[in-house]
């Protein structure tokens, strides 16, 4: 009796939870005609890109600094950038952030230049880097810190370090 009683109360609570009230169903939303096909397109194109899709992370402390100086230089060599997740750490001996940032648009050869250049111009010095297959990172370092950058040619997402020490 007990498990006929358990399953009459799961399927009432399935039909409470599915919508069966008896209540009419609203009328689904169409586009409007005054839509353009470039919005529509744009959409789509929005809905599959990574960028479109992801949530900011919040950043704090030592992240949100490394953000301050980074961001602006993949906002402009990219078109945009958000900040998917980030680690942050410290010792006696030092602090290390590090960010995956999401790319507007995905990252290709001609871009890693500008993107060494405008690190230099913050008076970082190229340690070492290049491109393997698809893959790249490069090292940068001023006084007692370290700037890694790194990420895959074709992909949307790059991943930036700092630590000092």
């Amino acid at each position: 009796m007990r498990k006929l009683y358990a399953i009459l109360v799961l399927i009432a609570l399935a039909l409470v939870l599915g919508g069966c009230s008896g209540q009419n169903e609203s009328p689904a939303a169409t586009t409007t005609p005054t839509e353009s096909v470039q919005e529509e397109q744009q959409e789509q194109q929005e809905g599959g890109n990574p960028y479109y899709t992801t949530s900011e992370a919040p950043l704090s402390g030592d992240a949100k600094e490394l953000d301050e100086m980074v961001r602006p230089i993949l906002n402009d060599i990219f078109g945009g950038a958000k900040a998917e997740s980030f680690l942050s750490g410290s010792s006696d001996s030092g602090m290390g952030v590090s960010i995956l940032y999401v790319l507007k648009r995905p990252v290709e050869n001609s871009d890693l230049e500008s993107l060494k250049t405008a690190i230099s111009n913050l008076g970082f010095s190229t340690n070492y880097g290049g491109v393997n297959g698809q893959d790249f990172g490069y090292a940068f370092t001023k006084d007692q810190t370290a700037l890694l950058i790194g990420g895959t040619i074709g992909e949307q997402r790059i991943q930036v370090t700092l630590g000092t020490g």
